[in-house]
């Protein structure tokens, strides 16, 4: 496995301290926007399907290529989620969650693959009502799960900047599952998917 690995660069720790500077990678919740006297509804917020769908959706954790231990050699290491930073390697396994906004660097990075094929469930994103194939340059929206075969990933966008961050903010999360699977219209209702 490590020679899956060998030309990956993992962030330095000035790239890290750097972009702490910008916050974490943390998605507000969609009743994080709510007023403040709202929150003694907060039980029977909590059962909104937007809230069901997020918390659904939400990353255990980041499989992260960086500098680890004594030897400071780089290995893949499995973090908290909000420790992603743009630039980032990520690893995903099938049924797992993408804890950020990627693009596929690598397809079928585990030894037991003979397949390359990868699918992607990121109808809560994007709307799409079946399963998506994923291949190299393809971006994966945090959020998204992967459903077979297994990337890696380089970040791209973290917390509110991902495309869940934004449906969120303008209170469109989760997307309607579109019955056509148009996906690019869904997108190009919101601007696309660079800075809707």
């Amino acid at each position: 496995m490590e020679s899956h690995s060998t030309d990956l660069t993992p962030p330095t720790n000035q790239t890290l301290s750097e972009s702490r500077k910008h916050g974490y990678n943390v998605i507000p919740s969609p009743i994080s926007f709510l007023p403040g006297f709202i929150c003694c509804l907060l039980p029977c917020l909590k059962s909104l399907p937007s809230m069901v769908a997020f918390k659904s959706r939400e990353a255990d954790g980041a499989n992260l290529y960086r500098r680890f231990g004594p030897s400071d050699r780089p290995q893949w290491v499995l973090y908290d989620a909000d420790e992603c930073i743009v630039s980032d390697y990520c690893k995903l396994s099938p049924g797992q969650t993408a804890p950020a906004d990627m693009t596929v660097v690598r397809l079928g990075v585990e030894d037991s693959e003979s397949n390359t094929e990868c699918v992607c469930d990121c109808s809560h994103v994007t709307g799409s009502p079946t399963p998506v194939s994923v291949s190299l340059g393809s971006t994966i929206y945090a959020g998204s799960l992967l459903l077979r075969g297994s990337v890696i990933c380089e970040v791209t966008a973290i917390g509110a900047n991902t495309l869940m961050g934004k449906l969120v903010k303008q209170g469109n999360f989760p997307r309607e599952k579109d019955d056509e699977g148009d996906t690019e219209v869904l997108l190009a209702d919101r601007g696309g998917d660079k800075g809707l």
